[in-house]
């Protein structure tokens, strides 16, 4: 691998099973006599989401097309949030580059008006914000050639502009005012619109750079250096002059270009692409792809990786993942157990394909971590030395009930059925409610940010908590509360986590956490702090079928 990647890898600080997974990958992708597909293994706190965005930064700056898969909108949205903002620290002029990079999906389920700092690479948005560029009696082009012509020779442009004689007509020096400074705003958006939305291939680095500096020329233009025509200003306005035709001649784009012809030259010239596996069918009839990235790969259906793996010229895929977490859902109990939820990610793992392991954890407190790394992970994972230090150990309430990792025994709760047959447990939503009141006091004294997630894997109890607290946090900046469900959690941390079982009866019933990936996901999401509310009996059962 070349000097120059491997030194931006460590630019990065990644450790070392983060740095070999990407060099392995990278490797697979300069493989040209054969095609690859290759594992990574992320597995809780494993910083999956970094690894990832740094190969997806090393590919863009390889040039390799290349097109990035989630299953869930909120997975495209994240790991092109990451990007971008890795990209957008490298480049060089501005926001030129980021025409390389396009997300697109429907705007409304994506609720990208939500995230500004996506706005820049979202297709839709692009196309619309370049149509306005290239509209042929306003765009761009017809701009630089009115500009030209106030330069040259103003008052024939100002003697054209009106019928002579017309009461109407203003100052000469006025009209040039005016028309100067209309042009220059609307030049200095439009360049500025071209060198971020346009893909490199259709704008080059040096034309990015004139565009730059006639705008810093613009700026510093006088409308009396416009009306004058001689001295020291006029050289300006030559060089001015000289440039804008420069401009003109270097960008080989039609006058007119309409939406569709933009979305296919924005699609058909980047490098890297965000979108769903279902939403990745658009890119059938584009330029091809050589090499495919699945995030969350083991959330995603095998039947829904085939759409982005038929697409034409693919060589290469690496697929990025934990088995040992949450499976894509699956409603029908009859399609789940024929393992129609099974990803292309488990099958490979089950067919004995090698995997690449990210083994330092850098969420969990070392209490917190020890049992899900013994239960699930063969204790492959290794603290990373930031968790172990005394610091990251912290004490939010008084007690030893409230260590790192705790449970509270709720004897007397009663499991009821709620909406739909999903179970709740109303004691514990009021000891939940409780503990997030003083949860809230120490903050609120204190001055400490907290950020607490509360789980269950019942709907009944989500709504339950929700109802219960109700807007109460929603107005405190330092102290932020997330009510989900396990399936919603997924990816998600917090420097706390309730965990509200809600399981209390005399069957020896465990219902939703029989499921070892489901528990996985519960016991992994906090920092510091994980307490669990349930029946003592409960967590001896459980421990007995771990």
């Amino acid at each position: 691998m070349p000097n120059h990647i491997e030194k931006r890898l460590r630019s990065f600080k990644l450790n070392t099973s983060q740095e070999e997974a990407i060099l392995r990958c990278l490797e697979a992708k300069n493989c040209r006599h054969s095609n690859n597909i290759k594992l990574i293994w992320g597995p809780p706190g494993t910083g999956k989401t970094k690894t990832t965005s740094v190969l997806l930064l090393n590919l863009f700056k390889m040039r390799c097309r290349t097109l990035t898969c989630a299953p869930t909108n909120i997975a495209v949205l994240e790991v092109a949030s990451r990007v971008v903002k890795l990209v957008s620290e490298s480049l060089r002029l501005g926001g030129y580059g980021l025409g390389d990079i396009v997300l697109f999906g429907n705007k409304e389920r994506m609720k990208i008006d939500d995230r500004e700092d996506l706005f820049d690479v979202f297709l839709d948005y692009r196309v619309d914000e370049l149509y306005d560029c290239f509209q042929a009696l306003t765009g761009w082009r017809a701009n630089v050639q009115r500009m030209i012509s106030l330069l040259t020779d103003p008052k024939e442009v100002y003697r054209q502009s009106f019928i002579e004689n017309d009461k109407r007509r203003p100052s000469f020096k006025k009209f040039v005012e005016k028309r100067f400074s209309k042009l220059r705003t609307d030049l200095r958006s439009q360049f500025s619109t071209l060198c971020l939305h346009l893909p490199t291939a259709s704008l080059s680095f040096q034309v990015a750079e004139k565009m730059n500096a006639t705008n810093g020329l613009l700026r510093a233009m006088k409308v009396s250096d416009v009306v004058r025509v001689s001295g020291k200003e006029d050289t300006r306005k030559q060089d001015c002059v000289e440039m804008l035709g420069s401009i003109c001649e270097s960008i080989e784009l039609p006058d007119f270009i309409g939406k569709f012809g933009l979305q296919r030259l924005c699609l058909e010239n980047a490098y890297l692409m965000f979108c769903t596996a279902s939403s990745s069918a658009k890119l059938h009839m584009s330029c091809p792809i050589q090499l495919l990235v699945i995030d969350e790969a083991a959330q995603l259906k095998e039947c829904e990786s085939a759409i982005p793996l038929q697409l034409p010229g693919l060589r290469h895929a690496v697929l990025i993942g934990d088995e040992k977490q949450l499976p894509a859902m699956i409603q029908s109990k009859i399609a789940s157990e024929a393992d129609l939820g099974r990803s292309l990610f488990e099958r490979l793992v089950l067919l004995g394909h090698k995997k690449q392991l990210l083994n330092m954890q850098y969420r969990m407190h070392p209490s917190i971590s020890i049992f899900p790394n013994r239960e699930f992970y063969g204790m492959k994972i290794l603290d990373a030395p930031s968790v172990r230090v005394r610091s990251y150990e912290k004490q939010f309430l008084p007690g030893k009930m409230y260590g790192p990792y705790s449970f509270i025994n709720v004897p007397y709760g009663r499991e009821q059925f709620g909406q739909g047959f999903s179970s709740k447990n109303i004691l514990e939503v009021s000891l939940v409610d409780e503990i997030l009141s003083k949860l809230y006091s120490v903050s609120r004294k204190s001055g400490r940010s907290i950020s607490v997630g509360v789980i269950s894997p019942y709907k009944a109890q989500v709504f339950a908590i929700q109802e219960k607290i109700g807007k109460k946090y929603d107005t405190s900046e330092k102290f932020t509360v997330s009510v989900r469900s396990v399936d919603g959690f997924q990816g998600g941390e917090e420097d706390i986590i309730i965990v509200s079982t809600v399981r209390s009866n005399g069957k020896g019933a465990i219902g939703f956490l029989s499921n070892q990936q489901r528990t996985n996901v519960a016991l992994t999401r906090a920092r510091y702090l994980n307490t669990y509310l349930t029946y003592a009996n409960f967590v001896k059962l459980f421990l007995c079928c771990s």
